[in-house]
């Protein structure tokens, strides 16, 4: 039987080409790389994951793309999005190979009242959405 963790991170460094926004830190100081991961994956039993980029980290998607393009075996991933910009993301559909959906998180203030009150436009049908 495949073992595949549904969610994973994997993020870069801190720096002014690819600054965080400011936000909880990550778990861990360091960068950690699809590399890293397969290592903890394979000591671990782990087939395969989906890949998240962390919320610390900001929408970034390059690192979950480039590592899906390296380990296609391995890993999949949901891209993330402000959900301000999701429906122009999901105008350009399909994202790169091995990205299977997107996420957009609303637990930051602002965001959840944005998506209760309207000003969020549905992303997923804009043609169909009633709310």
């Amino acid at each position: 039987m495949k073992i595949i963790d549904a969610q994973v991170h994997i993020w870069g460094a801190n720096t002014p080409e690819r600054p965080w926004p400011k936000r909880h830190p990550p778990h861990r100081s360091q960068p950690f790389s699809a590399e890293d991961l397969i290592v903890e994956m394979d000591a671990a039993g782990v087939d395969g994951a989906v890949l998240v980029p962390p919320s610390w980290e900001g929408e970034y998607n390059d690192l979950i793309a480039a590592a899906v393009a390296r380990y296609p075996q391995r890993f999949a991933a949901m891209a993330v999005a402000p959900p301000a910009d999701a429906p122009d993301l999901f105008a350009r559909w399909p994202f790169p190979a091995g990205v299977r959906g997107m996420r957009c998180s609303v637990h930051r203030p602002g965001l959840v009242e944005a998506l209760s009150d309207g000003r969020m436009r549905c992303a997923c049908a804009p043609k169909k959405c009633t709310s």
